[in-house]
């Protein structure tokens, strides 16, 4: 009994410490009279970050000794340190990500920091999340569950990183905006249309391209997508064609084919996110091989991609290829070459669609590599040519650009692109 409380004790404070100082960040950004972070702002969001770690200490202690776990000692270790770190790296990652994006106002070099810190904090969570890991990885039953039982509702961890993944992407394209625009807000209504048609492309594309079969003999299933089945193209091409529509009806003044630019390669962002809904699933993995060719993985990983179980643990011998995980990096990693490397440094060279055209190509060639790895149960000849049509689209869509352009050109029209829009 007093475990319990000790564990509703810190998780309450802990929540509390995390909610207060997210409140702080908040009301920082509506004060437009400062342009800077003075000396106590800083203390109090060291102080707010240290305490939070400390909390998520005790939750997760209390919470193991409430199961009976008993810990050796590398992984206590792990579970300390990685408790603290992680906390602490996924509070200053978002508080740090409101006072960036929501404060542009505050003056150079401090709002570049903030972005320095914003990326290091990031990478950290991810990082110490894993170390976290590793001190109750080997006292959990494998397949993990995939989602929250509230009385007689399922809440599957799939759709709330699905819902995560948008979230996020929403907010970076609301930064890339305001950057141009100078407000905030301008896409509300665009996601507010885009998401839900996405979310309904994903699955009439996976029930009537992938499985039509099995959904058409029974149509009514079709609406049961808590039973899971979505397919990304189909999310990709409902959401993005409902999005322009939104576009064109609803913020006429801003360039379609610069706000395809900004927001269709981060759609990466949101994939690279819901992959991980894969990983509670069971789901999108490649064919089995030695678990010790993989053993840099986190034993989480490991241990839930392992093929088979004995008394609820796995046999550590082999796994699944974690293909989730592989296209999670591919898809990060793409936003930023799209984004960044491209969408910066060769920017005068650009036509704007250039930018879609190369998520197009990126998923496309996503798909062309990862489809034949998948396990001979998951494969789809269906997504395989999709793949082939993204490519191919991608290139079209690029050369059909600046063929435009170059036309416009030709006529003395004005230019349409980053510098012009």
């Amino acid at each position: 009994m007093l475990n319990i409380i000790l564990f509703v004790l810190f998780l309450v404070l802990g929540l509390s410490d995390f909610t207060l100082t997210f409140v702080w960040a908040i009301l920082k950004t509506k004060d437009k009279a400062s342009d800077t972070l003075a000396k106590k702002d800083i203390l109090i969001l060291l102080i707010s970050l240290f305490t939070t770690g400390l909390f998520t200490i005790g939750s997760n202690l209390f919470l193991g000794y409430m199961q009976g776990w008993e810990y050796q000692l590398n992984e206590l270790l792990c579970l300390i340190f990685g408790s603290y770190l992680f906390a602490t790296s996924i509070s200053a990652f978002i508080n740090l990500f409101v006072l960036y994006y929501y404060k542009p106002t505050l003056v150079n070099p401090l709002h570049r920091y903030l972005f320095y810190a914003m990326i290091v904090s990031f990478v950290s969570a991810i990082i110490t999340l894993f170390l976290m890991s590793e001190g109750f990885a080997n006292h959990l039953t494998y397949p993990l569950v995939n989602g929250i039982e509230i009385g007689s509702l399922h809440i599957a961890f799939y759709g709330i990183l699905i819902v995560g993944g948008a979230v996020v992407t929403y907010f970076i394209c609301d930064h890339r905006f305001y950057q141009r625009f100078h407000r905030h807000g301008i896409l509300d209504p665009i996601f507010l249309i885009a998401f839900p048609f996405g979310i309904i492309g994903a699955r009439l594309w996976y029930c009537l391209v992938l499985e039509p079969d099995k959904f058409l003999a029974d149509p009514l299933r079709i609406l049961y997508i808590w039973e899971g089945g979505l397919a990304i193209q189909g999310g990709v091409l409902f959401g993005a064609a409902f999005g322009v529509g939104a576009m064109l009806l609803f913020r006429r003044y801003v360039n379609i084919r610069w706000a395809m630019d900004i927001i269709i390669p981060a759609i990466l962002i949101a994939q690279a996110i819901g992959r991980w809904g894969n990983f509670f699933n069971h789901e999108v993995y490649g064919a089995a091989v030695s678990a010790t060719d993989w053993s840099f993985l986190p034993t989480i990983v490991l241990n839930q991609m392992s093929t088979s179980f004995v008394n609820g643990m796995p046999n550590g011998e082999t796994i699944f290829v974690p293909l989730f995980l592989i296209e999670s990096i591919t898809n990060i990693a793409g936003y930023f070459i799209i984004a960044y490397v491209v969408g910066e440094g060769l920017k005068k060279w650009l036509s704007l669609g250039d930018l879609t055209g190369a998520y197009l190509i990126w998923y496309g060639l996503t798909r062309i590599v990862m489809e034949p790895l998948r396990y001979a149960q998951f494969e789809y000849g269906e997504s395989y040519i999709t793949a082939f049509v993204f490519l191919g689209a991608g290139i079209l869509l690029i050369i059909g650009v600046h063929i435009y352009d170059f036309v416009r050109r030709k006529k003395n029209l004005p230019p349409k692109n980053w510098y012009t829009v």
